[in-house]
């Protein structure tokens, strides 16, 4: 059955690629186009491609129990990955979301202690996070679009990779990886270095999955391969991986990016793909790790 639906997954795929002109398609803009051109994902049809629309409906019961004093705003969000082009309005919201609840949960985690501490934030696209709690810190990202990003918003931006940080050991309080540890070609290195900059901890987040898998290089054409997975490990390997590094995991916690449905059309989305960790092209879950240096 799996393979069943990935050659129409796929063929779907090819059609449009030659009808768009386009070799790289997500699966959020094929469903796009179907709607675009047929009004809505015809029922049946859903269950191999999810509807846009109804995701950002799941999406949108998410936002409507964020506090407003917590919201970190639309407008000066970008792709995670810290290119200049401009994202959808999806994927602002996406991001609005989710950095008004990491932004929440760092303010617990870090408690009345965070007025004094330093931050460093590796793999950061835009400097938001690190402004947002009221920190003047560092962000590193490989991405001379980030690093343009981050100095937008007044932080203090470091254009390196992990393996070439200017920094000396111990240098800082905290450090941050967000949605980072993914794409490293060696995360026990990367957690590793963490630590030796860090004299409290490191905080990270990583997709939630069930099964950990390895993606092999260049499997998205044309995007470059800073910005593709690597690693997508479930707890029970990062767990492992931690185990190897100078760092022992404390307080864990999850952001979910889509609420619970309420209409016919997103319950029948829970249906049929429940089972899946990704809907879309879009991380259903973001683990989180606060990690003490050791």
């Amino acid at each position: 059955m799996a393979k069943f639906i990935a050659d129409i997954k796929e063929m779907v795929k090819r059609k449009l690629q030659a009808r768009l002109g386009k070799e790289d398609l997500t699966p959020l803009e094929v469903s796009d186009y179907i709607e675009k051109h047929c009004g809505c994902i015809p029922p049946g049809l859903d269950y191999f491609i999810p509807s846009r629309r109804v995701l950002r409906g799941l999406l949108e019961n998410q936002i409507a129990a964020v506090p407003p004093e917590q919201w970190v705003g639309d407008e000066a969000i970008r792709f995670h990955q810290g290119e200049e082009s401009a994202p959808d309005e999806f994927s602002v919201r996406e991001f609005s979301y989710i950095y008004s609840k990491r932004v929440a949960l760092l303010q617990t985690w870090l408690g009345a202690a965070l007025p004094s501490l330093s931050l460093l934030e590796i793999g950061d696209s835009d400097g938001l996070i690190v402004k947002a709690l009221g920190k003047c810190g560092i962000g590193v990202n490989i991405s001379p679009g980030a690093v343009k990003n981050i100095h937008a918003h007044g932080i203090q931006a470091v254009q390196s990779d992990i393996e070439h940080l200017p920094f000396h050991r111990k240098s800082v309080d905290v450090v941050m990886m967000f949605e980072t540890l993914e794409h490293l070609p060696n995360p026990l290195a990367a957690l590793c270095r963490a630590a030796e900059l860090s004299r409290e901890k490191v905080i990270i987040s990583i997709p939630y999955v069930r099964k950990s898998r390895i993606l092999p290089a260049g499997y998205r054409k044309g995007i470059p391969q800073y910005r593709q997975h690597i690693f997508e490990l479930n707890e029970k390997d990062f767990r492992s991986i931690v185990s190897h590094a100078p760092l022992r995991i404390g307080r864990t916690a999850s952001i979910d990016v889509f609420g619970r449905p309420r209409t016919f059309a997103q319950r029948r989305l829970y249906w049929y793909c429940d089972h899946l960790d990704v809907w879309g092209g879009v991380v259903r879950r973001q683990a989180y790790y606060e990690l003490e240096v050791l």
